[in-house]
């Protein structure tokens, strides 16, 4: 079948007829006329649509049929964005009036008395069943407004928990999209193609795919169902409108632009530009993970994330707190926690399917205690299911690594959400790059009720030790570091290791100025107290060397090579002949001479230019530098802490003026942090033995 879009017309009756999917024999047999009976959940019934056939625009009319999954009937999926709710068109719903009473065998023989229902849908929905039905044979079709008695929270309750099969097991996932297509297009023809001798690239202009990726712009790909409904598709038809596209080589398309969601390319490539385009018509944020890889990736997760979490329980067995057992990428990316996260940067009309939504996708739900599904109760009570989750299943408490200002689903209120609760994103890499908990990572986790989340007030318990004091904070101004000239920016970072470090040996300060000071002297002067190893490590992202290599295709800089390119960049600001040579400016080049910085130098550019317009640089009381988000609300009199199962350091503030004799100490997270000497298990592993220096406090 051609990947230029198929005018749907009618089909012949012998065509239709085997096209169409129809209920088994015993399925029919099974099958009854009603409106909104009570389903039998123990026999996983489910309500299936019978689209009558009809003319295009004419009056919708269907039969409502009830069948088990189990007796494995044949239908197609609907998957749309439902749309505004009003106005409301009506349909007509043929409902039996003796279905209870129906002893008819196979139900061919006997027509039992019917009456006509109208049944209100939204604008959307009356299209796509306009442009999904036949013209000369019934089409059976499951789709949620209809088949759900949406009234009815405990019907939902049990049909969500339905979906995945639903969506699985349907023959094909029509993806109906309030999309016109463009006029004929060689793009459609050279999208056949694509990945099997066709490249994105391979066009001057990435324009060119813009009829392609209009498609795309749809805001049918940010609602949260939707993520579901094709992920779990074994067969996936794009309907624009009634323009038709199988839908395997438009989900490779968006899987070859959405790569720039998932690791750094190249600014001037084909896959930045359209994806570019395809987001720059929302307000939201950029795609999240979830959807930002794209279906064929979501689905790879999924499958992978499944074998992972076999092995994971397997090796698990008996020993849950062993620390040979590694919580792996892999097994985190089709997470319930992750999918969670990555779901604030969609659409959705209840803010509770932020779990409910994602619960086909997420691998690691049964292995653990069974999440209610409850529309009565308020959002953040069901987000609190995720991290009692997470806790029971990997005994960590590494979702507290995140920042509460990240930019990213920065539209989404926190409102009533305690500290502690992330709500949009966790910076995986820098936590599997950690270690601050040593090897008693899960030591205290090792019961599902180690680590309670009070049932009303949210309130969490931990354990862990209070190492460090905040003391100052580097100044920011409007402009992130990586964008003032790179002498000025090294001046202010000495002066802050000097107010750090008072009693180190006195360096020449770098100089502003394009040429070096006069009385300094390399072969005499101690270096800059910036190139000290630890100051050097927060210039540049805390990852493991696997995953910098993954991200930059470069291999991750040791002390020696990270002072190196520090002082490269110095060199070259004073011989470069634009003034003001900043990071930034390298990265994006155009400066000259172009030889006073080596190719390999300026790529290793990058990432340091990303880390320090990112992060902002704190010092302790016990003389330590460390570094957090910039956008952190961290203040001098903040607490560095390692606790228990979580593998970064994490800033907390007291809350109120003190604590009563025999009261647990109650905080507040402010973030965590990347400090040199506390990432690897130091103050886990020190000789003084740990009972005596373990507090339990309570996160608010």
């Amino acid at each position: 079948m051609s990947l230029q879009r198929k005018r749907r017309s009618a089909p012949s009756s012998s065509a239709s007829a085997s096209a169409s999917p129809q209920l088994t024999k015993k399925a029919k047999r099974g099958a009854r006329f009603h409106h909104y009976q009570p389903l039998n959940h123990l026999q996983r019934e489910i309500r299936l649509l019978e689209l009558s056939p009809g003319k295009p625009g004419s009056r919708i009319a269907a039969k409502l049929l009830t069948v088990s999954l189990d007796d494995g009937p044949e239908y197609d999926a609907l998957s749309y964005c439902w749309g505004a709710p009003q106005p409301t068109y009506d349909i007509s719903i043929h409902v039996s009036s003796n279905n209870e009473d129906d002893q008819s065998g196979d139900g061919d023989e006997e027509h039992p008395c019917e009456s006509v229902v109208s049944f209100p849908v939204g604008r959307n929905l009356r299209k796509a069943l306009d442009d999904l039905r036949h013209q000369h044979n019934p089409r059976l079709v499951w789709t949620d407004a209809i088949c759900i008695n949406q009234r009815d929270n405990l019907e939902k309750a049990h049909q969500i928990q339905l979906m995945r099969e639903i969506y699985t097991r349907a023959r094909v996932v029509c993806a109906w999209l309030d999309h016109n297509v463009q006029p004929k297009s060689s793009a459609f023809d050279d999208l056949e193609m694509l990945g099997k001798g066709v490249e994105l690239n391979d066009f001057h202009d990435p324009s060119y795919w813009h009829p392609v990726a209009d498609i795309f712009r749809n805001p049918y790909w940010r609602r949260l169902w939707i993520q579901q409904e094709l992920v779990l598709a074994t067969k996936v038809d794009v309907y624009c409108r009634r323009d038709v596209f199988p839908g395997e080589q438009l989900l490779e398309f968006q899987k070859m632009v959405n790569i720039v969601k998932s690791q750094a390319t190249r600014v001037d490539g084909p896959e930045y530009a359209l994806s570019r385009y395809i987001d720059e018509n929302t307000n939201a944020d950029p795609m999240p993970e979830i959807f930002g890889g794209g279906v064929v990736r979501a689905r790879v997760n999924m499958l992978e994330g499944r074998a992972v979490q076999d092995l994971f329980s397997s090796s698990t067995v008996g020993r849950p707190s062993s620390p040979d057992v590694k919580i792996t990428r892999s097994m985190l990316a089709s997470s319930l926690l992750n999918l969670f996260l990555q779901s604030a940067g969609l659409n959705m009309t209840d803010c509770r399917d932020r779990v409910y939504g994602i619960l086909g996708l997420a691998t690691d739900i049964a292995h653990g205690p069974p999440l209610e599904i409850r529309y009565d109760t308020s959002p953040v009570w069901v987000y609190a299911q995720v991290f009692r989750h997470f806790v029971h299943r990997y005994k960590s408490l590494s979702f507290l690594c995140f920042d509460r200002n990240s930019v990213k689903g920065r539209h989404v209120s926190r409102q009533g959400f305690p500290s502690w609760m992330p709500h949009a994103d966790i910076n995986w890499s820098n936590v599997n790059a950690s270690r601050a908990c040593g090897a008693t990572l899960a030591a205290t986790l090792a019961t599902p009720h180690a680590v309670p989340i009070d049932e009303k007030s949210l309130a969490l318990r931990a354990q862990g030790i209070r190492v460090d004091t905040i003391k100052h904070i580097a100044e920011t101004g409007g402009l992130g570091p990586g964008w003032i000239p790179i002498p000025e920016w090294l001046v202010q970072v000495e002066s802050f290791c000097r107010k750090t470090w008072p009693d180190a040996s006195p360096s020449p300060s770098p100089s502003p100025s394009p040429s070096p000071s006069p009385s300094a002297d390399p072969a005499r002067d101690p270096p800059p107290l910036y190139e000290r190893e630890d100051a050097t490590a927060v210039m540049f992202p805390w990852l493991s060397a696997s995953r910098y290599r993954a991200m930059w295709k470069l291999d991750k800089p040791d002390p020696q090579r990270r002072a190196h390119l520090v002082r490269g960049l110095l060199a070259a600001a004073r011989k470069a002949d634009q003034k003001g040579l900043s990071t930034g400016d390298v990265m994006r080049g155009g400066y000259t001479p172009t030889t006073i910085i080596p190719p390999d130098a300026r790529q290793e550019c990058y990432p340091l230019h990303g880390q320090i317009n990112a992060a902002m640089l704190v010092a302790t009381e016990g003389a330590r530098i460390g570094s957090v988000a910039r956008t952190s609300d961290v203040r001098a009199g903040d607490e560095i802490w390692v606790l228990f199962g979580c593998r970064m350091p994490v800033v907390l503030r007291p809350k109120g003026d003190g604590h009563g004799a025999g009261q647990e100490p109650r905080y507040e997270l402010v973030g965590p942090a990347v400090v040199p000497g506390l990432m690897k298990g130091e103050a886990i592993e020190i000789s003084q033995p740990l009972e005596s220096r373990r507090t339990v406090i309570i996160l608010e």
